[in-house]
This record gives C-alpha cells, sequence and structure tokens, in this order.
C-alpha cells in the first residue's frame, strides 16, 4: 500500500492523502487544523509494514519581496518536518511549479482527484487542490509505474 500525503502550507492549509493513487482523506483550513490531521494519519499508518508512507510538501522560500513573507507557510513546513520526523516518515519538500506542472486541471479531474469547495466546507478548495497536486508529484517521482497506470486508466490493485 503507498500512502502519500500532500501538504499546501499556509494561513489555509491543505492536506490531501493518496492511497494507492486513490483520494482519500482531505482538508483545508487552520494550520492548526491540518497539523493535527497530518499526525492522526501519521499514527494511523504508523507501524503496518505494508504501508510505505510519505509526505509531500510544498516547498517556501522566503524572498526580499514583500508578498513573498508568509510566516504561517514558514512555521507549518517546519511543523510538518517535526512530524514526519517524530513518526519516521520521508518527507519532500518540492516546489509549486513542479507540482501545477505534473497536477494539471485536466489531470486532476480526469483522476477524480479534483475536491469542490463543499468537500472542505470552504469558498473555494485551492489548498487542498494544490495539497493533491504535491501528492500527485510525489507518486510521479517515486512510484512512476503506479502514476503511469493511473493516468492510463488502467485498474490499480
Amino acid at each position: 500500500m503507498i500512502v502519500i500525503i500532500g501538504i499546501d502550507p499556509g494561513a489555509s492549509t491543505g492536506v490531501a492523502e493518496l492511497i494507492d493513487g486513490r483520494l482519500v482523506h482531505i482538508y483545508q483550513g487552520p494550520p492548526v487544523g491540518a497539523l493535527d490531521v497530518l499526525d492522526s494519519l501519521l499514527m494511523e499508518h504508523s507501524g503496518h509494514a505494508d504501508r510505505r508512507v510519505s509526505v509531500a510538501c510544498e516547498r517556501f522560500v522566503s524572498g526580499n519581496q514583500v508578498q513573498s513573507h508568509q510566516p504561517e507557510a514558514q512555521q507549518v513546513v517546519g511543523n510538518v518536518i517535526r512530524a514526519c520526523q517524530k513518526h519516521g516518515v520521508d518527507v519532500d519538500l518540492q516546489a509549486p511549479s513542479d507540482a501545477h506542472a505534473i497536477g494539471q486541471t485536466a489531470l486532476l479531474r480526469k483522476l477524480d482527484l479534483w475536491p469542490l469547495p463543499h468537500h472542505v466546507g470552504c469558498k473555494d478548495a485551492d489548498d487542498v487542490r494544490m495539497a493533491v497536486r504535491h501528492a500527485l508529484l510525489r507518486l510521479a517521482r517515486r512510484h512512476a509505474r503506479l502514476f503511469q497506470a493511473l493516468v492510463n486508466g488502467a485498474k490499480v490493485d
């Protein structure tokens, strides 16, 4: 079983859990709730030899521009890394541009990985969609065969 948890950090944080390429759990909201969800998911999967668990989180790079200063995103990334270390889970920090490139809207819709705002109880689902993109990028990079089977529409067991 391949479990990938995608995280989009920020004042509104998105969390998306993929199991064998299927969207199983989503969250979008305050960072403290997202970190609770992450910790709960990591605890749920820990200690199971048949589960390959990893986390894919957006890499946040602080620049000199005022617009790029996002303390919430920085704090979430730090807490995600700490939670992964605590549970012995690998974490990938990924560029948002890479996640967007692999997780284009048409592909997410085709794979039924397109959460709607009412799924997360928010006015939009942008953060959870970005979390899905990060999880999908990790899937493509580390589990290419499974990713290709999903894209080609093959049944994956």
